[in-house]
């Protein structure tokens, strides 16, 4: 990106000019645009040197285009401008609040701003806006490179924000943002006009002024109003709230002030706190390094060195049992002898696999008979006992029982069987 340029001046030419050089650093705060000036004001009540810059502060001189000038549009003006910029010392406070009519929606039909146009807007009209916003940029930039403290002001709703410039010039810059309410720190009674300020500044100390509203339910005074003008609606500026709303109300011109100031303290106790701590932190420690005696050199103790005179014991031969084993061959591993059971036997399970049985000289058990057929019953077998209620697979012995229950068993034995008749 090409270095801003405004009036002909660059931040280079001006950092490079010896009449800017030779002035003084006499200030610690500057407020540019002032306006009523609540800045400047708390600074020269706390004793601060400070400086006012604005148009309308004294008319008939600020508002000349002459040698007092402080009329931003022309030459000698913005000259002024970066004259009390340069005379700021380090660390010092660089205020600028820009005109926002031109960068602001209610202006829209005429400035045309929009993102399509990247809030450029009509260039003639806008020509005289862009160019004071990029000498806001120059003076900025100038600011930090003096060691400054640069912040700027616009409505939270301005399209500078937006505007491309602007927006890499910030960024370049790692600036903070902080939005605050103009009704939190008004001290007029409720209804109050309704207004966010937005702040771009260098540090994080900006956020100290960061308020909310609070006055609920009462509402607040706006600054545009709708107006029918030929059966159309138009909404336009209230030009008396808006030029009240422009002013800081004094309490927030002090809390800017006083935000910055305590800023620069806080890190001045902060700075000298701690290099106090570290200047005690480092003497302490060499007052008792000095103070403690060096150790002498321990002489080894006598386990220790009883254990590095003794030889080391060699190594153990191997155990004849362990030789033994190491020597003996390897069996060779048994073949698989598993096989699958027959799926059409009743007991047998579809998935399992039983190992091959051994032949056993132990008599395979038998299915058990009925329980009033237990072969130790023997002669006392009931006689009420029906016969049909026998199985099937004892239809043949019925001629063998009905000889039991009518002749003597031993008779029986000696009769010869029948024969079958021819």
């Amino acid at each position: 990106m090409e270095s801003l340029s405004y009036h002909g001046f660059t931040v280079a030419n001006i950092l490079a000019d010896g009449k800017f050089q030779s002035l003084e650093r006499d200030l610690d705060v500057v407020e540019l645009f002032a306006g009523v000036a609540s800045i400047h004001g708390a600074a020269q009540g706390a004793g601060v040197a400070s400086a006012a810059y604005d148009i309308i502060r004294d008319p008939g001189r600020s508002d000349s285009q002459g040698e007092d000038s402080e009329d931003f549009s022309c030459k000698q003006g913005f000259i002024n401008a970066i004259k009390l910029v340069m005379r700021l010392r380090p660390k010092g406070l660089c205020f600028l609040a820009p005109r926002c009519g031109p960068w602001m929606w209610l202006n829209v039909v005429k400035t045309r701003r929009c993102l399509q146009n990247q809030y450029w807007g009509d260039r003639v009209y806008n020509q005289e806006a862009n160019e004071s916003a990029i000498g806001c940029i120059i003076l900025m930039e100038l600011a930090e490179a003096r060691e400054v403290e640069p912040v700027m002001e616009n409505p939270v709703k301005s399209y500078i924000f937006h505007w491309p410039p602007f927006k890499i010039a910030m960024t370049k810059m790692k600036m903070v943002c902080a939005v605050t309410h103009r009704c939190s720190w008004d001290k007029k009674k409720k209804p109050r006009i309704w207004k966010k300020y937005r702040f771009i500044a260098k540090g994080t100390w900006i956020k100290a002024v960061v308020k909310p509203c609070r006055c609920g339910k009462v509402g607040h005074l706006r600054t545009s109003g709708v107006q029918v003008k030929d059966g159309k609606k138009k909404v336009t500026g209230i030009p008396s709230r808006l030029k009240e709303s422009a002013a800081y109300p004094s309490s927030l011109g002090a809390a800017i002030f006083h935000a910055w100031q305590k800023r620069g303290e806080a890190k001045d106790e902060k700075n000298a706190a701690a290099s106090k701590r570290t200047k005690r932190v480092t003497n302490s420690k060499k007052a008792t390094r000095a103070a403690k005696p060096k150790k002498a050199t321990r002489a080894p103790k006598p386990k220790k060195a009883a254990r590095a005179a003794k030889p080391k014991k060699a190594a153990r031969a191997a155990k004849p049992k362990k030789a033994a084993r190491a020597a003996k061959p390897k069996k060779e591993k048994k073949a698989n002898t598993r096989k699958a059971t027959v799926h059409n036997e009743p007991s047998a399970k579809k998935s399992k696999v039983t190992k091959e049985l051994k032949p056993s000289t132990q008599p395979v058990a038998t299915a058990p008979a009925p329980s009033w057929l237990d072969p130790g019953i023997g002669d006392d077998v009931k006689r009420s006992q029906p016969i049909a209620a026998a199985s099937s697979w004892l239809t043949p012995s019925v001629g063998i029982l009905k000889a039991l229950l009518q002749s003597d068993l031993t008779g029986l034995m000696q009769t010869e069987p029948r024969q079958a008749p021819g």
